[in-house]
């Protein structure tokens, strides 16, 4: 995992080509980055390229969230479904004090302002490939990724009921549900037991339906920050 403080200059608008920052200042090119910070930069643009794809977010893609053509070879993911680098430059441009902390095929998104926590506190992220321990989703397929988000109790059972039982190690969350299925709000195959959602491939209607999701899960983000910079005496 990189650490956050990889990119003092918050989180990227764009995931490719050139990089804003959330101030409105000038576009910091991606060259640029690598140089300045060639460690975080690594991880955060070739965790971001897997199974050899590369994003390219236009001028109004990364503050809508709309969908982005693909580079490669100008195809479109599966039932016209949203780009990672739409949804991702969705999130960095709607919530403040995000930091994107990329690793093994999955971009977490952190609340970190300030970078006052090692690590901070993440409430969204993008996975764009099978793990040990979580192959439900058969993200193998090509151009197949998953959005999950961390909401409250309460608004995961409002949507499924209770919270199912946390599954053995390695094992998934019975629920019912086909964690395969595209464009589909579900439980997290494996953390649904601690209120986490997924939905592979959304479509931009379908996005639209979770972004309040989001905007909850960033509010209790920034709740147990404080509250985890209060205990620490760090404030």
């Amino acid at each position: 995992m990189v650490d956050p403080r990889a990119f003092p200059d918050g989180c990227p608008r764009s995931l490719g080509g050139s990089l804003a920052t959330r101030n409105g200042r000038d576009a910091i090119p991606e060259r640029t980055l690598r140089r300045r910070h060639p460690v975080g930069a690594l991880y955060f643009f070739n965790s971001l390229q897997n199974h050899a794809l590369s994003f390219s977010c236009s001028a109004g893609n990364s503050s809508t969230g709309t969908s982005a053509v693909r580079e490669e070879g100008g195809s479109r993911h599966p039932m016209g479904s949203m780009e990672e680098s739409g949804i991702a430059g969705y999130i960095c441009d709607s919530f403040p004090g995000i930091v994107p902390v990329a690793a093994w095929g999955e971009t977490s998104f952190f609340y970190n302002p300030g970078r006052v926590l090692p690590r901070g506190v993440y409430f969204a992220t993008l996975k764009a490939k099978d793990g040990d321990g979580d192959r439900a989703s058969n993200l193998s397929r090509p151009r197949v990724f998953r959005l999950n988000i961390g909401i409250s109790n309460a608004t995961y059972r409002s949507l499924f009921g209770p919270p199912p039982p946390r599954p053995a190690a390695g094992g998934v969350v019975d629920t019912g549900h086909d964690f395969t299925a595209l464009d589909t709000l579900s439980p997290h195959p494996v953390y649904g037991w601690m209120a986490w959602v997924s939905v592979l491939n959304p479509s931009p209607a379908t996005f639209e339906s979770v972004k309040p999701l989001l905007a909850e899960a960033h509010g209790l983000a920034v709740a147990r920050f404080r509250k985890r910079v209060t205990v620490g005496g760090l404030r």
